[in-house]
């Protein structure tokens, strides 16, 4: 009984001298990192009266996304591009744009190796625009391309890629008083926002994940070592990596496809959230078609539903939908990329996606290049 009370005595002693370093290693090593990079978004990610939140324009430098470092450039209207330039009002041929989200952006990867910067050199007589923004929604789409407008800027078709966490952006912009859109003017959207910030709406979390994001600030070995346990058991999902998403990514913002969470899309619910999009898009696609621009919108699948086997998904119904007798066309990339994934086996959360991510590798760029170049130029 001695020995197992001494035993039991060092296994405390240790754990609460582990607890101590790790406390330490986080307050005065990690954490600093993490302001410098947090400093760094918020240097070229700023809140806008009329946009919510935009780009800087004429940035060059660093950007950083799940603590990976990577180069990011806009040009003079805070778009991001390959180079900073100036842009002409008149591209002197047919300007394409394209809008959407953080995927559209390209967050965590290099400019050339997204697939809008793949669309971009590959055609350089698109004249092509890259007006995406991370956590944009219908709402912001409306916005920005009014804004263009504004600015003068010509263009002759917009490219939209519809992201599956729109919906819930889009409630979040129903619940932020720091901004509102007045969707019953066609050049009018009022809104106030605090200084140079970057702005990003609450979200409702999970208590799992409000005690993972404790770990992940105070204690950061103990949730790297609770992370890589649970990446090697997989949760039993046998995709390799995919155990790195955490729950509120597949119940909530991820998987509202096939489910039904009851949190999350506050204050309008789920369906209200969707009819809202609907409806910005539908007042979007009114100034597109009263200037004779045609749009194309494309939709593409995030991990969580090729892993639910959600091939026909509710956001490809939903959009397909409501292009039709609207849209230039409709591209649905989850039959590409459903069959990628079966190509790869085990592997494909890893080949085509960024792990403890939703958002898609340079592999995953470069297939959703290849599905929009064959929907396009298909007879």
């Amino acid at each position: 009984m001695k020995t197992l009370g001494l035993f039991i005595i060092v296994c405390l002693i240790s754990l609460i001298a582990f607890i101590g370093l790790d406390y330490a290693y986080t307050a005065l090593i990690h954490t600093p990192q993490i302001v410098h990079r947090d400093s760094v978004e918020r240097s070229y990610r700023i809140s806008d009266p009329k946009l919510h939140h935009t780009l800087k324009a004429g940035y060059d430098g660093p950007a950083y996304w799940g603590g990976k470092k990577y180069h990011f450039i806009t040009n003079e209207l805070g778009l991001r591009d390959g180079k900073k330039r100036s842009v002409p009002s008149d591209p002197g041929g047919r300007r394409l744009l394209v809008i959407g989200d953080s995927f559209t952006e390209g967050i965590g990867i290099e400019w050339k190796d997204t697939f809008v910067g793949l669309l971009a050199t590959k055609d350089p007589d698109r004249h092509l625009l890259n007006a995406a923004v991370s956590s944009y929604s219908p709402s912001l789409y409306k916005a920005k391309i009014q804004w263009l407008w504004e600015k003068d800027i010509r263009f002759d078709e917009v490219y939209l890629f519809l992201d599956i966490s729109d919906i819930q952006d889009e409630c979040q912009l129903e619940s932020d008083s720091r901004f509102s859109l007045n969707s019953s003017s066609e050049g009018q959207q009022a809104g106030s926002g605090p200084g140079n910030q970057q702005v990003a709406a609450p979200q409702t979390q999970m208590p799992l994940a409000n005690f993972r994001d404790f770990l992940a600030n105070n204690l950061r070995l103990t949730y790297m070592m609770a992370k890589i346990a649970k990446n090697l058991l997989k949760d039993g999902l046998g995709v390799e990596g995919l155990a790195s998403l955490d729950a509120w990514q597949f119940e909530v913002r991820g998987g509202w496809t096939y489910l039904n969470p009851k949190t999350g899309y506050e204050p309008l619910g789920l369906e209200g959230c969707i009819s809202k999009a609907q409806q910005r898009m539908d007042e979007l696609f009114a100034l597109l078609h009263k200037k004779r621009i045609p749009l194309t919108l494309a939709v593409y699948p995030w991990p969580h539903q090729i892993f639910a086997g959600d091939l026909d998904s509710r956001h490809v119904q939903i959009w397909r939908d409501w292009c039709d007798g609207k849209c230039n066309r409709f591209i649905n990339l989850f039959p590409g990329f459903f069959e990628e994934a079966k190509r790869h086996g085990a592997s494909w959360y890893k080949e085509l996606f960024i792990v403890g991510d939703a958002h898609f590798k340079v592999e995953g760029h470069r297939l959703a290049h290849r599905l929009i170049e064959e929907a396009v130029n298909s007879p």
